[in-house]
């Protein structure tokens, strides 16, 4: 272990003929750390050019830390039990639902759909 100037250190070793281990740690040439400071900037340009949903979307991944692959699964599971209550309305009410989607458009169609749930809500349908 020697130290070979500030900040810099070499660990060599050779356990025999043939084999051997080196490590070199913090040392360089002013022009990687000028390269590695030129890399630093980039990275702050570049996550500076995110949109701001992604870094919204960052911030809540980096809040909620190793909970987030439990959060994903649990925000799956609800989108499914939604979609599933939705498909059971169109299922029960397809009688009533698929002559709507297939001829009318437009608001008349938003009406008509509207008019349905409303039925499905009050008991009627």
């Amino acid at each position: 272990f020697v130290r070979t100037g500030p900040g810099s250190f070499v660990f060599t070793s050779s356990g025999g003929p043939g084999s051997g281990f080196s490590f070199s740690s913090g040392g360089g040439h002013p022009g990687m750390r000028r390269r590695r400071a030129e890399r630093e900037e980039e990275e702050v340009k570049e996550s500076a050019e995110l949109p701001q949903w992604m870094l919204a979307l960052q911030a809540v991944a980096g809040a909620l830390g190793p909970l987030l692959p439990l959060m994903l699964v649990a925000g799956m599971g609800i989108i499914f039990m939604l979609f599933s209550v939705i498909m059971k309305f169109f299922v029960t009410r397809a009688m009533y639902v698929l002559p709507i989607m297939y001829m009318s458009e437009g608001k008349t169609k938003l009406i008509l759909l509207g008019t349905v749930v409303l039925g499905a809500m009050l008991g009627i349908l």
